[in-house]
């Protein structure tokens, strides 16, 4: 069996960075119902998570939202699109700012 279409994606890791990894994923993340596995393999890959001043900034956007918006599964569904359109640092931003 071989993967195609939406099971492949792309993961740049360069030889001289080592991404924080799946131990240091928070357990909300590692155990989502909504994050897969590749999602999670992307959020492992990052080199340093969002500095707390993103976090501030992205915590302040999202107070704006609905309540019901800021439920973890629909926080988890959100950053599961900005996954699926590259943007990882702006998936941590919204999985960190909302936890």
């Amino acid at each position: 069996m071989r993967a195609s279409g939406n099971a492949v994606f792309e993961l740049s890791q360069p030889v001289n960075r080592i991404g924080i990894g799946f131990d240091n994923l928070p357990s909300s993340v590692r155990f989502s119902k909504v994050l897969t596995g590749n999602d999670l393999a992307k959020l492992a890959a990052v080199e340093a998570l969002p500095s707390e001043k993103e976090l501030k900034e992205t915590r302040v956007e999202f107070s704006k939202m609905p309540s019901n918006m800021q439920q973890e599964e629909t926080i988890h569904e959100f950053a599961k699109d900005l996954l699926a359109k590259g943007n990882v640092n702006e998936a941590w931003k919204v999985l960190l700012a909302m936890s």
